[in-house]
């Protein structure tokens, strides 16, 4: 049986082989804050401000709702901050493209 993984590793260091490993992110994932305790106007209320924050900052606003299969309860998602990658927007923008059907939109403009 061949080695793998941590035995092989151990195996070719005894041979003094140098190893050297690195992961690499497919997609740069930001930082979650939650504010929890801070309703004090509605969430559709608040996503006027939020996105002009957002725009002020240069970051990205993300608004979706989920539906929990469970209880069928609805719960609206707003995030802010650098989330979104160069190859997540383009599978996004693919998908859109790709399934009309399903009622996706996307607009684009200039920025400033």
């Amino acid at each position: 049986m061949a080695k793998t993984g941590p035995l092989l590793f151990n195996s070719l260091r005894n041979r003094g082989v140098n190893i050297i490993t690195r992961s690499f992110p497919m997609c740069r994932m930001a930082a979650v804050k939650k504010h929890r305790g801070k309703r004090s106007i509605p969430l559709t209320e608040a996503i006027p401000e939020l996105l002009a924050s957002a725009l002020e900052k240069q970051d990205d606003l993300i608004v979706t709702c989920e539906t929990n299969p469970d209880t069928g309860r609805k719960t609206l998602h707003v995030m802010t901050g650098k989330l979104i990658s160069t190859c997540m927007l383009n599978k996004l923008k693919t998908l859109i493209e790709t399934y009309p059907e399903d009622g996706g939109t996307i607009r684009s403009g200039k920025w400033k």
